[in-house]
């Protein structure tokens, strides 16, 4: 990148804009995580996530951000297909299905994501691994997540405990 500016506390909904016209221009845009709907792929400000044009034809597995009717835009995980063509998606820390996402609300895709100064290729077979595992497996990701949940209360006690 020729230069880089850091956008800090922008709402995505002022982000959009540029980010859809930096894909137009065939630019990757790369993005601080926001949210905890994703984890444990990406964590809330301490990841980033890099976007790429979508060219269309997304398949189960795949993860796009996309404008939900309300107006708020979400990077979530393609789980189904809909009859209608539509996507069916989830976050991958949540249980609850969003279904009729059609194709005209998809601005990007993922093409990778950003740990620790890392970067995770979506074409890399360690990520391949991890998208098949999660996308098909309900048990897992319902575990995973009452384990979260544990260890945030476990930390809460045991911080009143030792910190009161």
């Amino acid at each position: 990148m020729d230069s880089i500016k850091k956008l800090v506390g922008y709402p995505m909904k002022e982000l959009v804009p540029l980010i859809t016209d930096l894909l137009g221009d065939g630019k990757d845009v790369i993005i601080t995580a926001r949210g905890n709907s994703m984890r444990p792929m990406v964590k809330n400000f301490r990841d980033a996530i890099i976007l790429t044009s979508y060219s269309g034809g997304a398949d189960v597995g795949d993860v796009i951000l996309y404008k939900r009717e309300s107006g708020s835009f979400v990077l979530h995980r393609i789980v189904d297909k809909g009859e209608d063509g539509s996507y069916v998606l989830m976050g991958d820390f949540q249980t609850v299905r969003e279904e009729g996402i059609k194709e005209t609300q998809i601005i990007a895709s993922l093409s990778g994501y950003i740990r620790k100064g890392k970067t995770v290729s979506c074409s890399s077979k360690r990520y391949q691994r991890y998208k098949k595992r999660w996308t098909k497996s309900k048990t897992r990701r319902k575990l995973y997540i009452k384990l979260i949940g544990l260890g945030a209360y476990t930390k809460a006690v045991m911080k009143k405990l030792f910190h009161a």
